[in-house]
């Protein structure tokens, strides 16, 4: 089986927004409406792609690979505030910690299944080759000093401050299992349980911490620059825990649904399949669900002889203009 997946999109902006904004002068209200559309924590974004290369099976045997590059970053609400509005000369301006992820790794992995009647149970174990990490954090804060109304010193303060690591080693499992109850299938699943990587290839920290109490008669202190190496250090992936249910509800037309948790999120949603042609092995899809905002996707497959084609696209937060963030995947398989 070969596929890929990619995914992008923010918790914030839909795609009519970015159009609205872009390149504009805005008003009040513009702005206004901008700051209510970011919360307090202000605005995350992400990205994750995934490719499945060659894999192959051996009756309940399978062996697979996977390559996936994450990112994930969280711009603070402060900083909007602070180029939509600006700041009193006299207030204090704390920014906030504005952060960002980026991983890479691959996977390669070995599974089996076996069946006992109704019942069928599966489980895998992988090894974890870490490509690259790189976590970061920004903060900062002017503190104006006041006398007799006048600013006489403004005190600064910030950090930037990086983890990078160029390789690590790690193992993960997976298990699950499937129950047919009539012509109903219950299913229930953990990815990533126990999966973690040692990060240990020249991991390093490096950035710039500043502080200073700025007089305006001196010259302002210079930032002070890290750049150290650090001790291995391990990272865990988030573990996935899926419960499903499948059921067709006529000849051609299959009903699922699934309660999906992803670290601190969860995610429920249902869909239909159906397969309007006896004579295509066509198959149309579409489902909805709720993590991260409302997502809506719709894809279709074909399976002409041993040759499976699926593709799929999903938007979050709305339809159209109105999404966030889209979701794309093929994957091809060859059953001989």
């Amino acid at each position: 089986m070969i596929g890929a997946q990619a995914t992008i999109g923010n918790d914030a902006f839909g795609l009519a927004d970015y159009r609205d904004y872009n390149g504009q002068f805005l008003d009040d209200e513009a702005k206004s409406d901008i700051l209510n559309a970011i919360g307090p924590g202000g605005v995350s974004l992400h990205a994750r792609g995934t490719g499945a290369l060659p894999g192959i099976q051996f009756g309940s045997i399978a062996l697979f690979s996977t390559t996936s590059i994450v990112s994930r970053a969280t711009v603070s609400r402060a900083w909007a505030e602070l180029a939509l509005e600006g700041v009193e000369m006299y207030d204090p301006v704390h920014f906030g910690a504005t952060s960002g992820e980026l991983d890479a790794w691959t996977e390669l992995g070995i599974a089996l299944g076996y069946g006992l009647g109704p019942l069928s149970i599966g489980a895998s174990v992988k090894w974890l080759h870490g490509h690259f990490h790189a976590q970061g954090e920004a903060t900062g804060d002017l503190n104006p000093t006041l006398e007799d109304g006048v600013i006489e010193a403004v005190g600064t303060s910030g950090t930037l401050l990086t983890t990078t690591a160029e390789g690590g080693q790690g193992y993960g499992i997976d298990l699950g299992l499937a129950f047919n109850l009539g012509s109903t299938t219950f299913s229930a699943a953990a990815s990533n349980l126990f999966a973690s990587i040692e990060w240990d290839t020249n991991p390093r920290l490096s950035g710039f911490r500043y502080e200073d109490q700025l007089d305006f008669s001196e010259e302002p202190e210079k930032p002070e620059e890290v750049d150290e190496p650090i001790d291995p250090f391990i990272a865990a992936l988030p573990p996935v825990w899926r419960l499903g249910i499948a059921r067709p509800l006529a000849s051609r037309l299959l009903f699922v649904a699934a309660l999906t948790r992803i670290g601190d999120d969860s995610d429920i949603g249902g869909g239909l399949e159906l397969r309007p042609f006896s004579w295509l092995p066509l198959r149309i899809g579409s489902g909805f669900s709720s993590l991260d905002g409302a997502r809506y996707t719709t894809g279709f497959g074909l399976s002409p002889g041993p040759i499976a084609l699926d593709f799929g696209v999903g938007h979050r937060g709305g339809l159209f203009d109105d999404a966030s963030g889209i979701d794309l995947a093929l994957s091809f398989a060859l059953n001989p």
